[in-house]
């Protein structure tokens, strides 16, 4: 029978022990990551609305991921003040970096927590004032749509949402700037894809990885009819008309593209 000498069965042992210590270092090894936000280029409403930018306030966001390869991954990146976030048509915005273990993911998912802002506290008493005028029924209309554009134009201004949608709607060639605001606790859970659209996703630390979250206004409005949205009441600031869609200003038609929202943000990895 053959046989290793002491020597080289010594070497053997130490090379093998050495390999098998190592494997499991390489799957804890940490990759760069960037991750950016933008916004979908689908039409929205056939082109009638056109989104000027989404902003966003995160107080958090969770990955999870599963690796048929090593330990799951859990990690939480927390922002003490949030972190605000503008997206614009036709840019991405700036990245924040991540530190996540390389493999190859099964199932790897993005969850976006985002924080209110209790500075709209401050105008409960406005909104409140607002609809019982508009229930009593008792204000002129003008009067009613002059009062609502001041409440619209603090809230632009002293209030930083959750999530804040602005655009801009034609109707005849007359324009109505729309304000689509969410400021109730939020959370977003997105799954990740590759290139080719599949969940399985590689994270490799010999290169840069990239994933871009995409919103995709289309998805929202997708069921609303140029009709209903025209007949949204609105309000005046400097003369120009604002559609306020808000969960006490329009609420069906607020609540019906709210609830688009989920399966409306994609999350594509090294495209």
């Amino acid at each position: 029978m053959w046989k290793l000498n002491r020597p080289i069965a010594v070497i053997f042992i130490i090379l093998l022990i050495i390999t098998s210590g190592c494997e499991p270092e390489e799957h804890t090894l940490p990759v760069d990551f960037e991750l950016k936000f933008r916004i979908a280029e689908t039409p929205v409403m056939d082109g009638k609305l056109i989104v000027q930018s989404i902003a966003l306030n995160l107080g958090s966001i969770e990955i999870e991921g599963r690796r048929a390869v090593g330990e799951d991954v859990f990690m939480t990146r927390r922002f003490d003040d949030s972190r605000h976030i503008i997206i614009r048509p036709h840019f991405t915005t700036e990245a924040i970096n991540f530190n996540i273990p390389q493999g190859i993911y099964d199932r790897l998912s993005f969850q976006l927590k985002f924080r209110p802002d209790p500075e709209e506290e401050d105008l409960y008493d406005d909104f409140e004032e607002w609809l019982e005028d508009m229930e009593e029924g008792e204000e002129e209309i003008d009067d009613l749509r002059e009062d609502l554009g001041d409440i619209i134009e603090d809230y632009l201004e002293d209030v930083r949402p959750c999530l804040i949608m602005r655009a801009e709607y034609f109707k005849n060639n007359e324009l109505y700037n729309v304000i689509f605001v969410i400021n109730d606790p939020l959370s977003l859970n997105i799954l990740a894809a590759n290139v080719f659209g599949e969940r399985e996703v590689i994270l490799d630390r010999n290169i840069i990885n990239r994933g871009e979250i995409v919103f995709d206004p289309s998805i929202w409005f997708s069921i609303v009819q140029p009709p209903v949205l025209e007949s949204a009441f609105y309000g005046v600031i400097d003369d120009d008309k604002y559609i306020f869609l808000h969960k006490k200003v329009n609420p069906l038609l607020f609540t019906t593209i709210y609830n688009r929202l989920d399966g409306s943000v994609n999350l594509l990895i090294n495209d």
